[in-house]
């Protein structure tokens, strides 16, 4: 028996005259590099217009490429308790905590702890383990949109393929940035786009510039590292980010990563009634705000 479809994209003009397999790489957590692409195109894991075709193959307009649920036998479960903010019998949304992958070869990742939060569906189609429908980084905390029917994963997937899904993130910056504006500046040769908020603005001692930027994000794509790689762009990377601070500038790496998702709103794919669901800023942001206006205080108490 053929397994279940979780995800179903159309080709445009955009994704036309590309090798299916580069195409696929990325597309799913467990699907990151050409080589992983090419065994789940041997499994029949993924199809190009319902059928298994080698993976030299160049789509062409109009094209389907179906991925299909794995069979392989399931990880065992990873018994990590997490915030389970909002769940039903298709999807759930469930807070990742920093320093965890969503998922990967790891054992201790975001998915297998999937089975020990969440309730299994009784629906038809449900999945054998509840399946995660975005990414976030490893050192991003915050609010991951999980699959727990097929059905669920498919539309949730096409969501996000249309842009549909409204994310939101707050990110503490190691600079000043003021107002709103949007950052379109490609990355790695696509188009990119972020818009920001700048929220709230402390003096800092350990910044070049002195100043930290409490700042919104709403990415409209989603690149890969797009909102570090853009706030870096403007001469504001995000507080403890190794890979994208300037060179010779602080990188402030012993609180980790100073970036959360904190909103999400889409249309449920199933029911089509609105889902909003909102988080706090991480308790270590205020903290590194009060900590950082006290010290400047101490050295220069005339500041207004």
């Amino acid at each position: 028996m053929d397994s279940q479809i979780v995800a179903s994209f159309d080709i445009g003009p955009d994704d036309a005259d590309t090798h299916w397999d580069v195409w696929c790489v990325g597309r799913r957590h467990d699907l990151p590099t050409r080589s992983s692409v090419r065994k789940a195109i041997r499994r029949g894991d993924l199809k190009l217009n319902g059928a298994t075709v080698e993976s030299c193959r160049w789509l062409k307009e109009g094209d389907t490429v179906t991925f299909h649920e794995d069979r392989r036998p399931l990880a065992k479960v990873y018994d990590r308790d997490l915030d389970v903010l909002f769940e039903d019998e298709h999807l759930a949304v469930v807070y990742k905590p920093a320093g965890i992958r969503v998922n990967g070869n790891e054992w201790k990742t975001l998915e297998h702890a999937l089975p020990h939060n969440l309730e299994p569906s009784t629906l038809p189609g449900a999945l054998r383990s509840p399946r995660i429908a975005h990414r976030l980084d490893r050192p991003t905390q915050g609010l991951v949109l999980c699959a727990k029917t097929a059905p669920a994963l498919v539309g949730l997937n096409r969501a996000f393929q249309q842009r549909e899904v409204q994310k939101t993130y707050v990110a503490l910056l190691a600079g000043r940035l003021d107002g709103e504006g949007i950052c379109t500046t490609a990355i790695d040769g696509r188009n990119a786009e972020t818009h920001y908020r700048a929220m709230e603005h402390v003096h800092c001692l350990k910044v070049p510039d002195t100043w930290l930027t409490t700042v919104e994000l709403r990415p409209v794509t989603g690149r890969k590292h797009q909102l570090r790689r853009h706030m870096a762009e403007l001469d504001a990377p995000v507080l403890g980010d190794p890979q994208h601070t300037p060179e010779g500038m602080p990188v402030l790496q012993s609180k980790g990563l100073f970036l959360a998702a904190v909103g999400l709103i889409l249309t449920h794919p199933i029911l089509e009634a609105p889902i909003s669901v909102t988080a706090p800023e991480p308790a270590k942001f205020g903290s590194m705000r009060r900590r950082e206006a006290r010290r400047w205080l101490n050295y220069f108490p005339e500041t207004p």
